[in-house]
């Protein structure tokens, strides 16, 4: 059964192994029941992924100016 993905909430890097995994809330699902998935394994979630990573920028870009302007 193949899930859908609603959101992504976060994104890490493994070290051990250079693999790149993402915090995924899936869609049915409550947000306690987010998991970490493997890029590898979403590989038709490049809308969500792009949609994470733009709010990350965004929200690093306004941390940012807060800092500056304190």
């Amino acid at each position: 059964k193949e899930y859908s993905v609603k959101s992504i909430h976060g994104e890490r890097l493994r070290k051990r192994t250079q693999q790149r995994e993402f915090l995924v809330h899936w869609k049915g699902f409550n947000e306690f029941e987010r998991d970490w998935e493997l890029e590898s394994n979403l590989s038709n979630c490049d809308k969500a992924i792009g949609e994470f990573r733009g709010r990350s920028e965004l929200a690093r870009a306004r941390a940012s100016k807060r800092k500056k302007d304190s």
